[in-house]
């Protein structure tokens, strides 16, 4: 029910992952994102249809959805081929937390941000370099060959950890994300946050709410 809860409050498809134990947010690693158009269910109220735009692929065999066997004349036939080659190009994201257990999460916030800025560029490309070839090599993989470029981002967005109460608020009273998202007069705030997510989907998504409020003032 929670989640979807979130994917109408949202309108990107959410999942319960009973493998992952947690809510499930289509695309929230891959940018293959799922954006709701209709929610169906069936005359017992015992089964969902959600349709999607998708975004990309689906499956993770690289087809735009999970059902390409089928059986025709008699025989298994595949009836989508990939849409993602792997012998193409790949663009491959990594996320660097900042926690410390033990810490008082303001400490941690403090912490985290001199961590941010006082590491190098230097020093953050040999940690990729290093993952990644921990986890690829046994597959060949070879940084100096396989590595054509990498971007790293200072997220501004990450410079400030909501504390517990943000999103749902503590003893009653309104939670501050749900305040901010009312604006203030003329001023509307946009911040991928709001979500819990630090991710360009939900920074998106509270950018278009952000405009759409201030274009309906008067």
């Amino acid at each position: 029910s929670e989640a979807v809860a979130e994917t109408l409050n949202t309108g990107r498809v959410c999942y319960y992952s009973r493998s992952r134990a947690k809510l499930w947010r289509k695309g929230e690693s891959s940018g293959q994102e799922q954006t709701l158009k209709e929610l169906r269910w069936d005359c017992d109220a015992d089964t969902l249809l959600v349709l999607v735009e998708q975004k990309g692929v689906a499956c993770h065999t690289g087809r735009r959805n999970c059902f390409f066997n089928a059986v025709r004349d008699g025989e298994m036939t595949v009836i989508a081929e990939p849409e993602i080659d792997p012998d193409k190009p790949a663009l491959v994201t990594f996320y660097v937390p900042f926690y410390y257990p033990g810490m008082d999460i303001v400490e941690q916030g403090m912490t985290g941000r001199a961590e941010l800025f006082s590491t190098s560029y230097a020093e953050y490309e040999q940690k990729i370099r290093s993952q990644m070839t921990e986890l690829f090599a046994e597959s060949g993989f070879d940084a100096d060959n396989d590595i054509a470029g990498i971007i790293l981002n200072r997220w501004g967005h990450a410079y400030v950890t909501p504390q517990p109460g943000f999103f749902f608020g503590v003893d009653g009273n309104p939670a501050p994300s749900d305040i901010i998202r009312k604006g203030f007069g003329r001023i509307a705030f946009a911040h991928s946050e709001l979500q819990g997510m630090q991710h360009w989907g939900p920074a998106a998504d509270e950018g278009k709410r952000a405009v759409r409020q201030l274009a309906n003032l008067s």
